[in-house]
């Protein structure tokens, strides 16, 4: 090698390498460190940690209900411990996670025998491909990070104990191997590896039989832990998965996700949060594919690198799993989070080839290519800032789903753009015409505007998209409810009576879908209570109560019943029940304020209305300074 290049030999052998990773994994996502969430599940995750948190449910979350991933939840918890609902902790984590896992892959291409300046060019490479910028920036892929990181040990360790014959390596390998697959269910392929390292690494060379200790031990290991994962997974998760959601057909719907992760990792184009297929990178895919093979066709088998075929083997199981999850007709056909293990198989592939007279060649074209791509994440980065940046690197890039406008819809509509919100949502049904979920929240704005009627047909375009959609059963029943009130106060009782019962009607089919919603059968009992149906109003108050014993908003609606029948010290008993859930419901302090002052209890009354008015309440700001005078 040129003399030039010696630097690199001598870094690559020493622990400067691991701190050069390092330092390019810091300097290319220090962007991530201001980086927000981008509500594309992020913020679903921190919402049901934060439950988990303060609950005994199981560690799996509601956005997630057909998976079980008990280590990245964990680690979930932990960011929330610091940084509760802030972004800050969770993408520090994730870069953390994504440094070490570059550091594991280093340290694995040399122990299986690479070119160490080859192999920390290449782990230097995967530290920056623009292909993995979402898999750091975005929160949600922890799972594919933590996999990554304890499937690397894994395969380290297991190396350790058939070349060291320790058996506290196969304590360390079994407990890595579990902790990818509790981190993330892709795992379960690993076994697959192990199995061809043994056979091409250690079964042939020396010349082991295959029956002895060691082995059973392992093969024992691996099917308790895949065994108990599966258990637990079917124990805990209640949503079963159906054919249609996993299987053949599902597979076949995906077979184009094979050519275009390889694609995107030797070309990172087109590279999108919602990719769709591609006709242009599934075709240089293919290309990239039948090189590949043709590759390993040519090759004598003298000179064939078991690695070869253990490289491709482990970009094919990991993909193939991948495509076992069924395509969100709404925004993407894959994610490109998932490419992150499968990628690792093709390093192995690509370094498997190499001679040494390819290395000053190969030295000389990746340096540049590492500054180049290092200089594409910086900048590529900036798009998982905040969701209208995620969502327009996705509308402009050229990925046409509904879901992007959608979700930059629900962004505009948190940033007070109402008309852009709208705009987004018609966009959204425009290319998908049933697509219930760009209805209901473009009547979430109308009925926020007091447009009923409109509110009321997008809520029912919604339910038609979508017959079992709860929340659009449960607003529109809130919809109709409000109406009723207005008729009632206009003196339309008949009209009144109706958009009642549809309100009964629509709570009653949104509670059948979503039996846990304490506030629904809360807002029932309301409804009931305007028609004087008094045991059916105290039994739903009383049913969101066992659901939630904390949820205030039922205690204070008991309270208001108890109070328009006069008994006033029930209804302060109710009252008080709802502060202590919720000491700044100012409704609760304003209603037991009145309680106390049809009691004569002037004083108790003026510090409840006193404490309503420090809640953000003007009814009991005036009565406040009403009493006061």
């Amino acid at each position: 090698m040129n003399v030039k290049f010696n630097f690199l030999d001598n870094i690559s052998s020493t622990k400067t390498a691991y701190v050069i990773i390092l330092v390019f994994a810091l300097t290319v996502y220090s962007k991530s460190f201001s980086s927000g969430f981008v509500n594309f599940d992020d913020c679903d995750i921190i919402r049901d940690i934060g439950t988990a948190c303060t609950s005994s449910a199981p560690f799996g979350t509601s956005t997630q209900k057909v998976i079980y991933r008990t280590v990245s939840t964990c680690t979930f918890i932990m960011d929330y411990s610091i940084s509760g609902k802030g972004p800050k902790s969770y993408h520090v984590t994730n870069l953390i996670l994504h440094a070490l896992t570059c550091m594991g892959l280093f340290a694995l291409m040399k122990m299986l025998g690479f070119d160490r300046v080859i192999s920390f060019l290449m782990t230097l490479l995967f530290t920056v491909h623009p292909l993995f910028n979402q898999t750091v920036a975005w929160i949600p892929p922890r799972s594919d990070l933590l996999m990554g990181l304890f499937g690397i040990a894994s395969i380290i360790t297991l190396m350790k104990f058939f070349e060291g014959n320790k058996w506290p390596y196969l304590a360390a390998h079994l407990m890595t191997f579990s902790m990818s697959v509790f981190s993330k269910e892709s795992a379960i392929v690993f076994p697959i590896i192990y199995a061809l390292f043994y056979y091409f690494r250690y079964y042939d060379k020396n010349g082991m039989k295959s029956i002895n200790a060691k082995n059973l031990s392992l093969i024992a290991g691996w099917i308790l832990i895949v065994g108990l994962f599966l258990y637990i997974q079917g124990t805990f998760i209640q949503v079963a998965l159906s054919s249609e959601a996993v299987g053949i057909s599902v597979f076949s719907c995906n077979i184009w996700t094979i050519p275009e992760f390889a694609a995107k990792f030797f070309i990172p184009i087109k590279l999108s949060g919602m990719p769709q297929f591609s006709v242009l990178v599934s075709s240089i895919g293919i290309l990239i594919m039948a090189g590949m093979a043709a590759i390993l066709a040519k090759a004598n088998r003298k000179d064939l690198n078991y690695l070869s075929i253990i490289g491709i083997v482990w970009f094919l199981a990991f993909t193939a799993i991948s495509m076992m999850i069924p395509r969100d007709k709404n925004s993407f056909d894959y994610l490109e989070h998932r490419t992150y293990l499968p990628s690792m198989g093709l390093i192995i592939f690509i370094l498997s080839f190499i001679k040494y007279d390819w290395k000053r060649r190969l030295i000389c074209g990746l340096i540049p290519l590492i500054f180049a791509y290092s200089a594409y994440s910086y900048v590529n980065t900036d798009k998982f800032k905040d969701p209208i940046a995620f969502y327009n690197s996705i509308i402009y890039g050229g990925t046409n789903v509904a879901a992007a406008y959608n979700n930059r819809g629900i962004g505009r509509q948190e940033n007070g753009d109402r008309q852009g919100a709208i705009e987004d949502y018609l966009k959204a049904i425009s290319i998908k015409g049933d697509y219930a979920l760009a209805y209901y929240n473009k009547g979430g704005i109308e009925y926020e505007m007091k447009e009923y009627e409109i509110a009321i047909d997008d809520y029912t375009k919604a339910i038609k998209a979508k017959p079992d959609f709860a929340d659009a059963h449960l607003k529109r029943g809130a919809v109709y409810y409000d109406c009723g009130v207005l008729k009632q106060n206009n003196g339309d009782k008949q009209g009144a009576v109706e958009d009642y019962l549809l309100a009964i009607d629509d709570y009653t089919k949104g509670v059948k879908n979503k039996p846990e919603d304490a506030g629904a059968y809360s807002n029932r009992g309301d409804i009931y209570f305007k028609m004087n149906r008094r045991e059916e109003a105290i039994a739903d108050y009383n049913r969101g109560i066992r659901l939630n014993p904390q949820y205030a908003g039922s205690y204070n609606n008991l309270g208001i019943l108890y109070g328009a029948e006069g008994n006033y010290p029930e209804s302060i008993r109710y009252f008080t029940k709802a502060i202590e859930c919720d000491n700044k419901l100012g409704n609760a302090y304003m209603n037991r304020g009145l309680a106390y002052l049809y009691l004569g209890n002037e004083q108790k009354a003026c510090e409840d209305f006193k404490s309503s008015m420090e809640c953000g309440s003007d009814s009991g700001k005036q009565l406040y300074e009403k009493l006061r005078r």
